[in-house]
This record gives C-alpha cells, structure tokens and sequence, in this order.
C-alpha cells in the first residue's frame, strides 16, 4: 500500500485496515524517525485481501487515499553470459 503518511500511529492504521479483516502482519519500513510512505499488509484470509482491493470508496486514511495493490515478487533479471555479450556488441 502507497501515499501513508510520513508519520503516522501504527495502531491508528491496523484499526483502519482491520475493519477489512484480521491482520496477521503489518509491515512499515522508516527511514529513522520517520516511515517511508509505503507498507505491507498480510490478513488472515484471501476475503479479506480481496475486500480491501475491491472497496468501492478506497481505503482511508488520516484524510489520505491509501493506494492498495496486490504485492507480487520482484521480476527475474536476465542472465548475461560471453555468447549474449557478444551478439549485443556486434
């Protein structure tokens, strides 16, 4: 989830988003005092994942319109070897 203010009350956000269902994990990355403007956020269920997706008004937050999406892995890097090397310096 994205546009999460800078500082925040963890608390205040895990009653937001548990309306939605129960959460097993919540996590917010800082960059010291303050939070990054992004987190992660794991429910118990796959309903409930998919609740928060499909709200219909979004998700709020402290006068905020939180961006959920889906997290997915990161995408595999393409392996370079001497044979690929060589055909792109051709």
């Amino acid at each position: 989830m994205g546009n999460l203010p800078f500082y925040l009350e963890r608390e205040a956000l895990m009653d937001t988003l548990g309306a939605f269902g129960d959460i097993l994990e919540l996590t917010l990355p800082r960059r010291g005092e303050k939070y990054k403007g992004f987190g992660f956020v794991e429910f118990s269920s796959q309903e409930a994942a998919t609740a928060i997706l499909n709200a219909p008004d979004g998700v709020s937050f402290e006068d905020r319109k939180l961006v959920i999406r889906l997290a997915v892995g990161p995408k595999p890097h393409a392996t370079l070897n001497r044979e690929t090397a060589s055909r792109g310096a051709a």
